[in-house]
């Protein structure tokens, strides 16, 4: 009986042992949730000496973070750290798991944020959308106090939970030297270890700073990298604002533990905060999407500072969580370390509020490429000039009195000689030109509406666009109204214009044999564009496909169209929606460009130097090609003609009628194609009191009530005869506006993943 109970007093010994002595191993206690709805908040949830509260279901997936899971505070009221073990069930809308998420956290004394947010890659090809409840298991110990050397804290690799993940960091150590000038000199140590044979990893710096003043605003300004050095065999690229370093190669893999050294200078460009100087740094940017453990850095600051307005931030964007994070100031020596592991798309952040001016001569550096683009644009627009020079710069017109439009012209060829191409406006001064010779009367309705268009005889002459137009108006009858030449006349007015504009016709008045010169010219106006946009956007936005789209495609067509020689029934139309088009480019310009101007040390010099030099060649553009000698005697007394329309005294005028009695009916077209009809009308008002042959007006005849007539005849026969054309431009007889002349939250630091 004795044996039995000391037999009996040794276990109870025991297990009394197990229970008092080791309690610290035991997961001691535990508390889950039922099936909570993604679109409630949890209750409070108490488990020993955690209170979890503010529960709630985030959604990051639409972000760059590209993370989803619970957020929300929990306090701790012990006097001691409490890990804890956090699952996450997450089902569909039948109560199926998709998907499971387990973190170990450490939860320090007082309030803390809670935080346990997956990357999309956990749910194995299912959608968030499918997720429609939670449960939330925790899992403590009783209080115990933290380990440094716990590896299942601080070394990823060496816990058997983080084995799912492709490549994890064990050891990241951050080294910065700031210089006075804003500029980082940083040097990244990454320990990485690899699951799985990947070819390397991608280090990712943003090329935008954004700080957040003391009033709560943000400012945001351009940064840049440069004295790119890695231990690694490497390459670079940009993208999205961001500046990405690719370590390894396709043709190698890295597997087990392989330690980086990437050094670079970062430039934070100038500081446009008055008043006061910030720095503000991602010493780890929230690009990673594994975990970092064994985080350290070292910060040399240039000069003194005020260590109490330092402050450290860690975790997700918008999160100021500084508990894990321990940090030492020595003079100008900041070294610190981050208590735990980093998750995915977390991280650490430095900001230090200084005296004004701290930085000194703080600015983006210039690019010895921006002084040989500036000499390469100047170039463009001296080899334009060189070649209009040679080949488009005509001899000193010799005006000469003209009293009459050069012999043997009509007002179609005068025009096309004027201008160098005739316009449907050169088409339809043919009306006139006709009447006067006899061919055509014209007769108002007795109301006044309208007119009809009476043929008087048939043709006798010798032109055949002459006789093409008389054919054209009476085609099926002798006597037509507007409305008859409606959608059917534009095919003879086509066909006139494509007789006029010929290349036998060009040939006479321009040495057409140097047109592909105006093609050259178009190209250099292009490239121009192109070398004061594509450099600087690909360096900050790296997207071309934006670039083509927002900004080359709708100015290059606005070149292309307003400065090639385009068919008259395309031109407008194409104008109109070069035009229309170029807004999607005025829109990008206004939301792309401006901070690449005003940031960029000398970019807005080179952006006006360049759009300058376009517009340079432009208008020399406008003067190719080269007249020949008669296209210059023909232009010489044609501007000497409209000169004299254009300054004739009364008197004059009152002799050439005495002379001719028809003189102002004869000159009335010309006036028309050389854009002074307004002022030849004028001239005449006292002069001319008799209606021509070919006008037959219901009421007595004045000259106000011909110009009325006149004006609106012409506009209302225009819009006619070259309806069916979407632009159906009017053209009033009364323009006179033409010239003469030859032809037509913190930035930086390293972020990442692999590859």
């Amino acid at each position: 009986m004795k044996k039995i109970i000391k037999r009996l007093s040794l276990l109870v010994l025991i297990i009394l042992s197990l229970v008092f002595i080791y309690p610290k191993n035991i997961w001691a206690i535990s508390e889950q949730t039922s099936y909570i709805s993604i679109n409630m908040s949890q209750e409070d949830i108490i488990v020993g000496d955690l209170s979890f509260y503010d529960i709630s279901f985030k959604d990051y997936s639409l972000t760059s973070n590209q993370a989803f899971g619970l957020s929300g505070m929990v306090n701790n009221n012990s006097k001691e750290k409490i890990n804890c073990i956090i699952t996450v069930y997450y089902y569909d809308k039948n109560y199926n798991l998709i998907a499971q998420s387990l973190d170990r956290q450490i939860v320090l004394e007082g309030i803390n944020n809670f935080n346990q947010m997956s990357n999309l890659s956990i749910l194995h090809g299912h959608s968030l959308s499918e997720i429609y409840y939670y449960r939330l298991v925790i899992n403590t110990k009783d209080s115990i106090p933290f380990k440094e050397e716990d590896e299942f804290l601080t070394t990823p690799s060496k816990n058997y939970k983080y084995s799912s993940y492709d490549y994890v960091i064990d050891k990241y150590d951050v080294n910065i030297l700031v210089n006075e000038n804003n500029t980082l000199d940083i040097t990244e140590t990454i320990t990485a270890y690899f699951n799985i044979p990947m070819s390397g990893i991608t280090q990712i710096i943003p090329l935008t700073n954004s700080v957040k003043k003391l009033d709560g605003t943000m400012d945001t300004n351009l940064t840049q990298v440069t004295n790119v050095q890695v231990n690694k065999e490497y390459t670079t690229s940009i993208e999205n604002e961001k500046y990405k370093i690719i370590i390894g190669n396709s043709k190698s893999m890295f597997e087990g533990e392989e330690t980086f050294v990437i050094k670079y200078t970062y430039n934070l460009g100038k500081d446009r905060i008055k008043d006061y100087d910030i720095l503000s740094f991602n010493i780890i940017v929230n690009e990673w999407k594994t975990l970092i453990g064994n985080i350290t850095f070292k910060i040399t600051m240039p000069k003194a500072f005020l260590a109490s307005k330092l402050t450290f931030a860690s975790g997700i964007n918008g999160t100021t969580n500084d508990n894990h994070i321990k940090y030492n100031v020595n003079g100008l020596e900041i070294t610190g370390s981050y208590d735990g592991i980093l998750k995915e798309y977390q991280a650490l952040k430095l900001r230090c509020e200084l005296n004004n001016n701290y930085f000194v001569d703080a600015r983006l550096n210039s690019s010895s490429g921006d002084y040989v683009m500036l000499f390469v644009l100047l170039i463009f627009l001296g080899i334009a000039f060189g070649l209009w020079y040679k080949y488009g710069h005509d001899e000193i017109l010799t005006e000469t009195v003209e009293f009459y439009p050069p012999d043997g012209l009509n007002s179609l060829e005068a025009g096309f000689i004027y201008k160098g191409e005739a316009k449907s406006k050169d088409v339809i001064s043919l009306l006139i030109y006709l009447a006067n010779q006899g061919y055509i009367k014209i007769e108002e309705f007795r109301n006044k509406t309208g007119f009809y268009l009476i043929k008087l005889r048939d043709y006798s002459g010798n032109d055949v666009n002459e006789e093409l137009f008389l054919k054209g108006l009476f085609k099926s009858k002798n006597k037509v109204t507007l409305t008859n030449l409606e959608n059917r006349f534009y095919k003879v007015k086509d066909k006139i214009l494509k007789n006029i504009n010929d290349k036998k016709n060009k040939e006479k008045i321009f040495i057409t044999k140097n047109t592909g010169i105006s093609l050259f010219i178009v190209a250099l106006m292009i490239i121009a564009y192109s070398l004061i946009t594509i450099p600087k956007f690909m360096l900050y936005k790296g997207d071309f496909f934006l670039l083509f789209l927002g900004l080359l495609v709708p100015e290059i067509s606005l070149i292309l169209v307003f400065n090639l020689k385009i068919p008259e029934k395309y031109s407008a139309k194409l104008k109109l929606l070069s035009v229309l088009y170029s807004f999607n480019g005025i829109f990008a310009w206004f939301t792309l460009m401006p901070s690449l101007l005003l940031q960029i040390p000398n970019y807005l010099l080179i952006y006006l130097v360049g759009i300058i030099c376009i517009i340079g060649m432009s208008v020399i553009l406008k003067f190719l090609p080269k007249r020949t000698p008669y296209g210059l005697e023909m232009l010489a007394k044609l501007r000497g003609f409209k000169n004299f329309l254009e300054t004739v005294e009364l008197e004059k005028l009152e002799r050439m009628v005495d002379e001719k009695p028809t003189y102002f009916y004869d000159i009335l077209p010309y006036a028309y194609v050389l854009d002074v009809s307004d002022k030849w009308i004028k001239n005449f008002e006292t002069i001319v009191t008799e209606a021509p042959d070919w006008y037959n007006d219901t009421n007595s005849f004045t000259m106000e009530n011909f110009e009325k007539f006149i004006t609106n005849a012409m506009t209302e026969a225009n819009r006619a005869m070259i309806s069916n054309y979407s632009e159906n431009i009017d053209i009033d007889i009364r323009s006179s506006s033409s010239r003469g002349g030859s032809a037509g939250g913190g930035s930086g630091g390293g972020g990442g993943g692999s590859w």
